[in-house]
């Protein structure tokens, strides 16, 4: 699934200059709260071996071990940086939702969408197909 959604977005941010898609890597919030998400969209390279800012986009595929953590706290700690998205993906269930920050609390903004347009910034944006993600 991370291969699957990996090559969808890399496609469209294909063309921007400050736009990078990394595979799971850690998010430094502060010295005793890391996390890491399956995938993330970042503003900038990453030039050490953690993030140390806010990603745009961190994307969570879900496991029966992950899932609690991946919807309560992880979205709780995302919502406080003000991370403008959160990607969910569920392949037990075959479900993707999407989350925008909205007066600073997240709001389901797409549930199974066959395309979605994030407006990462101004200068990045990606007009993703997930109309075939599923086996």
């Amino acid at each position: 699934m991370a291969v699957v959604l990996m090559r969808r977005f890399e496609d469209k941010l294909s063309g921007f200059q400050n736009c990078f898609l990394y595979p799971s890597i850690n998010w430094k919030m502060e010295e005793d709260t890391i996390v890491r998400p399956d995938l993330m969209i970042v503003s900038q390279l990453i030039d050490k071996d953690f993030l140390d800012f806010p990603p745009m986009l961190p994307i969570e595929i879900l496991s029966s071990s992950s899932a609690s953590k991946d919807k309560g706290e992880k979205m709780e700690l995302y919502q406080s940086q003000q991370v403008k998205y959160y990607f969910i993906a569920d392949p037990h269930v075959e479900t993707i939702e999407i989350y925008q920050i909205i007066n600073g609390q997240y709001k389901l903004v797409g549930r199974n969408p066959i395309n979605y347009l994030f407006s990462l910034e101004d200068n990045c944006t990606a007009d993703v197909n997930f109309s075939t993600i599923w086996p």
